[in-house]
């Protein structure tokens, strides 16, 4: 026996120090340029966090369409994270029931589309297994081998134990009141004994699922089962503007934001109406997805939607007409969690005097901001987009836990925020309806 608990603790410790030396970035992220249009969605609405309740049989569905031309095996895996999202120190079999690193059998090929793809679906949890622990969770879609994943989605499971009151309040500073937003939360721990929540509480707190934004903090006091936050200005966001729209669901019309619709023989082309700065305008208020975007197919709606959908050569122009000085602009949305990639690159073209970039999209509704890459300053969307205390954002707040003698990371709480509560009482992606 002891021979077998030295092996099985080397063993283990072997496949973490593997894992921790793959090429998987704890994050979400698209490896493979042929993989497009991902969506990792709960109860069908991408507008909604991915946390599930522990042991209450909720799913969240990711889908994805492969534009290789080829029939792939994918496989999947669920890799356990600490609140910093990296893997925790614990076995597989303490956080899973049943098996993994097997491979997505639904799959479906494109119809009557000008691109051939094909489209993916695979629910977490599967039918395969069973998730037994709270925490972060990575998903994980590879072929032939883990180390080299095709893309990745973290995901969030909650035990749902306490809950969280959120209040906005006024920017700190008098200077930032007409441009941040700050909230002021409050955990109430109910039935929930701590012994010492100072220290073994986080909570962690991101504006429009934007892990980028996420901002991490201890509670200062506690009192009657309560966990308060004092410290002003530790919650706090620019609350920038309304994400930029266009509507690409109909290709015999143009939509919200479009300019014009060109369909050829074997592509089809669409131009937006190109964009301007709107940092020194007034803010105006109109219902966006906050980054996310949703496959639609208005013209041609079936229960099939996910393959009748096509695909659609998109140009994005960007006209600066706040500054001469050549810039580092991108597209940044959910499409490319935030982050500035290549794809996504407003260029400069000295003849026109303005940015431009194309994206091959699917048939949808999409939202997105301009930003300006300021390398290790991060991102900076001042005079792109400007930045308005009234702006329509949602917040999600994760409570994490871990008492003496825990090998992991808890979350034992979860909460959604929205500025515009009380006008926005049902999810955004209702209202997209015809």
């Amino acid at each position: 026996m002891k021979f077998f608990w030295t092996f099985s603790t080397t063993f283990f410790a072997f496949i973490s120090l593997l894992m921790s030396q793959s090429e998987i970035d704890y994050k979400n992220h698209v490896y493979d340029e042929d993989i497009h249009s991902v969506l990792f969605e709960l109860n069908g609405d991408p507008s909604l966090f991915p946390v599930i309740a522990l042991n209450q049989n909720e799913r969240i569905q990711l889908s994805f369409d492969d534009l290789s031309g080829t029939e792939r095996d994918f496989y999947y895996r669920v890799i356990h994270c600490n609140k910093n999202w990296q893997p925790s120190d614990i076995n597989e079999i303490d956080y899973i029931s049943g098996f993994q690193d097997e491979r997505l059998r639904k799959y479906v090929y494109s119809t009557n589309t000008r691109m051939n793809y094909i489209h993916y679906t695979q629910s977490i949890p599967s039918a395969d297994f069973k998730i037994k622990i709270s925490g972060n969770y990575l998903l994980v879609i590879y072929e032939d081998n883990i180390d080299y994943p095709i893309l990745t989605r973290r995901f969030v499971v909650s035990e749902n134990i306490v809950s969280i009151g959120m209040e906005q309040v006024p920017a700190k500073n008098v200077s930032d009141l007409r441009h941040n937003q700050q909230l002021l939360p409050t955990i109430y721990t109910g039935k929930v004994n701590m012994r010492n929540p100072l220290e073994d509480v986080d909570l962690v707190m991101l504006q429009n699922q934007n892990w980028s934004t996420a901002i991490s903090s201890k509670p200062n006091f506690f009192t009657n089962k309560k966990l308060n936050f004092s410290t002003l200005g530790t919650f706090e966001w620019p609350g920038l503007d309304e994400f930029r729209i266009f509507d690409i669901r109909r290709l015999l019309s143009v939509g919200r934001g479009v300019e014009f619709i060109e369909r050829n023989y074997n592509s089809i082309e669409a131009k937006l109406i190109p964009d301007h700065s709107r940092s020194q305008k007034n803010y105006l208020y109109e219902i966006d997805l906050n980054g996310q975007f949703v496959i639609d197919n208005v013209e041609n709606r079936n229960a099939s939607m996910s393959i009748i959908a096509d695909y659609v050569n998109v140009t994005f122009t960007y006209i600066d007409d706040m500054s001469t000085e050549r810039k580092n602009l991108y597209i940044l949305c959910d499409l490319n969690n935030f982050e500035p990639q290549p794809k996504y690159k407003l260029k400069y073209n000295p003849r026109t005097q303005n940015y431009t970039c194309t994206v091959l999209l699917k048939q949808g509704f999409y939202s997105y901001l301009i930003g300006e890459d300021l390398g290790e300053d991060g991102i900076s969307y001042k005079d792109t987009e400007g930045s308005w205390a009234d702006a329509e954002n949602d917040y999600f707040g994760l409570v994490y836990y871990r008492s003496a003698g825990d090998i992991y990371d808890r979350v034992i709480g979860t909460s959604t925020f929205n500025t515009l509560a009380v006008n926005y009482n049902i999810s955004p992606v209702s209202r997209l309806q015809d």
